[in-house]
């Protein structure tokens, strides 16, 4: 009767162990890539995950230089995958998604100041702290736009807070240009779900 105990329990455990590496995950589940590179206008969820499926073309942010990387939020990459109906979560302790540009990306690579060659570039902000933003949200027929202020920096394609005066409600929209940011259905908000 031990000897039966033991063998049903190293079975058990065999098995949680199996479950953990990821054996009996769904083969079609969107698997974040170990280091994404694009080479079109933008990053997209395909550039992010395999099995991304028909989600695959959902751009998220502009698409760094070649050459360079560009960090996205990976909690802000999570809403966007759930909202194109990818099942995703960020692994515990990941916090951000390098993507790097390929000698193909289709941007015109601005005039830069030399680097260290023992640091990596990190992209200038777009925009500042305290500056104030047009924050779009284009859907097919419909723009919306509002002026906000940043409470922080943000780089091209990074993540920035925005505070509306009017509302005095927090968003979190994605960096585009100098002084421009796009709103997306995947950006939280506090304190309610309007801007």
């Amino acid at each position: 009767m031990n000897a039966l105990v033991k063998h049903i329990m190293g079975g058990l455990a065999l098995l949680g162990s199996l479950g953990a590496a990821g054996a009996w995950a769904d083969p079609a589940a969107p698997v974040l890539r170990t280091a994404p590179v694009v080479a079109g206008p933008a990053i997209t969820l395909g550039d992010l995950f395999d099995n991304a499926g028909t989600a695959a073309s959902r751009a998220l942010a502009p698409a760094p230089l070649a050459g360079q990387t560009t960090a996205l939020d990976a909690r802000f990459v999570a809403r966007a995958a759930r909202s194109a109906g990818l099942d995703w979560t960020p692994p515990d302790g990941l916090t951000t998604i390098e993507v790097a540009g390929s000698a193909g990306t289709a941007r015109l690579e601005p005039a830069r100041a030399a680097t260290s060659p023992q640091r990596p570039a990190r992209a200038a902000p777009i925009i500042r702290r305290g500056e104030t933003v047009v924050v779009e949200m284009v859907r097919p027929g419909l723009t919306l736009s509002l002026r906000a202020t940043a409470l922080g920096d943000a780089a091209e394609g990074a993540v920035v807070r925005l505070r509306n005066p009017s509302s005095g409600r927090t968003i979190e929209a994605v960096a585009v240009r100098p002084g421009e940011a796009r709103l997306d259905t995947l950006s939280r908000t506090s304190g309610g779900t309007a801007p």
